[in-house]
């Protein structure tokens, strides 16, 4: 699998970190691979001050229940099609 993940600053004091893209082959979801990915990816947007890190539609939302679930493992909070992690 694969993440695509990045931070600004933009308009804003504090970075914010983005999921970009997530993929978890078929046959790996629901297994250890997605949780050690989102892991990683919590940790680079903590250890890069990242106050509010998110998650959209184009990064698997809407299609996939278990992005879902597995980003709220991780304080990712929904709000339509956005999960939304503050630090």
């Amino acid at each position: 699998g694969f993440a695509i993940i990045g931070y600004d600053n933009e308009f804003h004091e504090e970075r914010f970190g983005y999921v970009s893209k997530f993929y978890i082959r078929k046959q790996h979801r629901g297994t250890e691979a997605g949780r050690l990915l989102t892991e990683s990816m919590c940790k680079w947007f903590d250890e890069n001050e990242c106050v509010t890190s998110f998650a959209t539609a184009t990064a698997g939302i809407q299609e996939d229940q278990l992005f879902i679930n597995l980003l709220r493992k991780y304080n990712f909070l929904q709000g339509g099609t956005v999960l939304t992690r503050n630090r």
